[in-house]
């Protein structure tokens, strides 16, 4: 680095010095000699405050230095896996394309009457599935001796719930009739003595499904409270039925065994009650003949194909 300082003496240009300091010497300055005119000349130390501003100047770039060596050691490495990730990946889509071209050449084409008919199946498995999330299953309230008293008396049950409910919602969409209840299996109507069929009450939104079943299961009211057995619940899927008449066999069976109305199904899980019920007459008489032959009686509750016929399945479900 050269410096050039310029004295002024006596109201003249003095000499001009050029001094000639080494990168990294602390005591750096170095005397030089000057000529000036080429007859005179001199010799003048650096000051402090310009041998300060090299040793500064000589740090800042050591260290600038030093930060960019780093940093593009740095992004070289990123770069380098980058590019090794990025091979990876090619070698891994190439093998499945080779795998995909394989099973192409060697399998045989889909059939593409089969593929719309599974297509179909799919989208009405998935349409049935959205009429179950907008139904409520009511089960365990007798039939009225016909089929029109039946179903009035199911309507009117359905609207004191739903009025007892003081849901504007819902009393909104029953009196445009959205909300219906209906016997399954529909035409098929029972005696007023026997095990009535269920109640599926359809509503326009799972929302509405959800509150007034939560309602339902609070508590009963006025035209169904003598029915001590009946228990509202979502509408179940097929696989949800199985499980659910499993339960209510094995809950029939210890029914059987303690020969009380002891152990209920709800929501797919076997519960044991706080306070025992007494059986009816005629499904105690035969809680005392499976107690007599197990085996016997065990082995025609599996041959039966329904919980409503089984002898003590039906009370398996009471509340």
């Amino acid at each position: 680095m050269t410096l050039f300082v310029s004295l002024e003496r006596g109201g003249s240009i003095g000499a001009l010095c050029h001094a000639t300091g080494t990168n990294g010497d602390a005591a750096g300055a170095r005397s030089s000699k000057s000529m000036i005119n080429g007859t005179t000349g001199c010799d003048q130390d650096l000051p402090i405050w310009a041998v300060k501003m090299m040793e500064k100047y000589d740090s800042c770039a050591g260290r600038l230095e030093k930060a960019l060596v780093v940093s593009f050691e740095k992004i070289l490495n990123k770069i380098e896996e980058i590019t090794v990730c990025q091979e990876g990946i090619l070698s891994r889509i190439d093998a499945l394309e080779k795998s995909v071209s394989g099973l192409e050449r060697a399998g045989a084409k889909l059939d593409q009457n089969t593929l719309y008919s599974t297509i179909v199946k799919v989208r009405a498995d998935g349409m049935r599935i959205d009429e179950k999330m907008r139904r409520i299953a009511w089960i365990g309230i007798p039939e009225q001796g016909g089929e029109a008293k039946t179903k009035k008396f199911d309507t009117e049950a359905l609207k004191e719930a739903i009025e007892t409910f003081c849901d504007e919602e819902l009393i909104n969409e029953f009196a445009k009739g959205n909300i219906t209840a209906r016997r399954h299996p529909p035409d098929q109507p029972r005696g007023v003595n026997d095990r009535g069929r269920i109640i599926k009450i359809d509503l326009p939104s799972q929302a509405l499904k959800d509150r007034l079943l939560h309602h339902m299961k609070s508590g009963r009211q006025s035209l169904t409270k003598k029915f001590v057995h009946s228990y509202a619940r979502r509408d179940y899927t097929i696989g949800e039925l199985e499980i659910d008449r499993s339960l209510r066999r094995q809950a029939g069976e210890l029914n059987a065994k303690s020969g009380r109305l002891e152990y209920v199904v709800r929501d797919l899980q076997i519960h044991r009650l706080r306070n025992p019920r007494e059986l009816p007459s005629q499904e105690r008489a035969k809680a005392q003949e499976v107690i007599r032959n197990p085996c016997e009686g065990i082995s025609r509750q599996s041959t039966v194909p329904s919980p409503s016929h089984s002898p003590l399945a039906g009370f398996a479900t009471s509340p």
